[in-house]
């Protein structure tokens, strides 16, 4: 009896130290978490997403009124109908005159014909290929009938690719015979009468655009390479706040100005704010008028669907470096914390274009990594983090 009783006694024991032991490393385990959790230093993190970046040059000037334009005749015919008398408000596109249009027609009449023709030669030519080509397969025709045959359906072809080009010609001269305004206007003169010859190049009529305007600005020296003609120009102006105005160039000087050491443009803005809906426009606060001082934004150059970040997440250094002959070089290096399992890695990039506070990324950074934007100068590679915007945080998503 006192046996069994020492027994139970120390089996006891033991079960009451397992479980204080267990306690304890509960206890241990929990103090270790909140430890780790106030060790780590509050960051906020940006996934990252493709998005679009341009690279714009900034240049201020001043708008001036819109000038007249002369409307010519694209072919050597003779003025059948004059259909506006000056004075007329005419909408873009709108048939202004026509020209006899008699041997166009027969000219797209005749390509037609050759076309079509064309086309039957053609399919005249593939079923002899095809019927050749079986028969060299079986061994019934000579290499030289099947290259014959080959080539009389490379010609044919060849022949519809030309006729097809000479009928869009033939019909576009048809299409010149209606001369058409280039914008919504007002007829200032009409320079040939009904049954004059109008020869191609000539002009025939002058329109006057109400509602265009222009700006003349100087582009520096070294930005004249990225200016092409019809480039997109935003326009701001303190008179009209929060109104952007979109025009594209239309002129491009020759030469550098010597005494500027600048390359002067025109840019064309049609004033068309009241035809939208909003009403502030209507009652006349954002419209362009001519002597307005402003800036203007010229988008030189665009990439679509790349990674950006907050150029405040971009960190820099030099770096030293020797080269063979022991000269000192300089080099500058880039790099972005992200959060990856809880840590603050360091991952080195290369920084494209900037706009606006943000920065493109060329490499390094993947779709869809954490980049710490705030509290990225205080962490080290390796350090524990705890993101402080859930929003962006992965465990949330």
């Amino acid at each position: 009896m006192r046996r069994i009783f020492l027994m139970k006694t120390i089996t006891g024991l033991v079960v009451i130290t397992v479980a204080l032991s267990g306690c304890q490393l509960s206890e241990t385990s929990e103090d270790s978490q909140k430890s780790n959790h106030q060790n780590a230093v509050p960051v906020e993190v940006m996934r990252i997403q493709p998005e679009t970046i341009s690279r714009y040059t900034t240049l201020t000037g001043r708008i001036e009124a819109g000038s007249d334009t002369l409307v010519f005749s694209k072919i050597s015919e003779q003025l059948e109908q004059i259909m506006v008398t000056i004075g007329e408000h005419v909408q873009a596109d709108q048939v202004l005159a026509v020209q006899s249009d008699r041997l166009e027609r027969e000219s797209v009449n005749q390509a037609e014909a050759v076309y079509n023709s064309a086309l039957v030669q053609e399919q005249l030519a593939l079923k002899s290929y095809e019927r050749s080509n079986g028969l060299y397969r079986d061994g019934y025709l000579s290499r030289q009938d099947y290259d014959q045959a080959e080539s009389n359906l490379k010609t044919a072809q060849l022949a519809v690719e030309q006729a097809q080009a000479q009928l869009f010609l033939t019909r576009t001269q048809l299409n010149n015979t209606s001369i058409k305004a280039p914008f919504n206007g007002t007829i200032a003169q009409i320079l040939f009468e009904v049954g004059d010859m109008v020869n191609a190049g000539e002009a025939i009529f002058k329109v006057v655009n109400e509602r265009t305007f222009k700006a003349r600005l100087d582009v520096p020296e070294t930005e004249i390479n990225d200016i092409v003609l019809g480039l997109v120009v935003i326009a701001t102006f303190p008179a009209s706040p929060g109104t952007e105005f979109e025009g594209r160039i239309t002129r491009i000087d020759e030469a550098i100005a010597t005494n500027k050491q600048a390359l002067e443009i025109e840019v064309g803005f049609t004033d068309n704010t009241f035809e939208n809906n909003d009403s502030d426009a209507k009652a006349g606060h954002c419209r362009l008028r001519s002597g307005l001082f402003g800036q203007f934004k010229i988008e030189l150059e665009r990439h679509v669907g790349v990674l950006t970040i907050p150029d405040k997440a971009l960190l820099s250094q030099t770096e030293v470096r020797l080269d063979e002959r022991g000269a000192q070089t300089s080099h500058k290096t880039f790099s972005v914390f992200v959060v990856e399992q809880g840590r603050a890695v360091s991952i080195r990039v290369t920084p494209g274009l900037y706009e606006s506070g943000r920065r493109e990324i060329i490499s390094g950074l993947k779709h869809g990594a954490l980049v710490i934007v705030s509290g990225q100068n205080i962490v080290r590679d390796g350090s524990l983090v705890v993101i402080i915007n859930p929003e962006n945080d992965p465990i949330q998503e």
